[in-house]
């Protein structure tokens, strides 16, 4: 992560090391959060940085996306294997 253009660290650990998470803060301390240079929530800032820092933890890769692409069912509701 990001913040005010300087890296930022989770209790010494690196959860962003691609820096998808940037923060910046302005004069009043509001935030501005982008991740994956999307405008998002501080919410969904915590969100972000807290899923990483499970993956870390699990020894997950904190670079790789998954995403689950459904599930095809027969006409008697059993899951078709390819």
């Amino acid at each position: 992560m990001i913040t005010d253009g300087k890296k930022d660290t989770i209790a010494g650990i690196d959860v962003d090391p691609k820096n998808d998470c940037k923060v910046t803060t302005d004069e009043a301390g509001n935030m501005d959060v982008k991740i994956y240079d999307k405008p998002a929530s501080r919410l969904d800032m915590v969100d972000f940085m807290e899923e990483r820092y499970d993956k870390y933890t699990r020894g997950k890769s904190l670079d790789a996306k998954t995403y689950f692409t459904g599930v095809d069912f027969d006409e008697n509701g059993k899951i078709i294997r390819k």
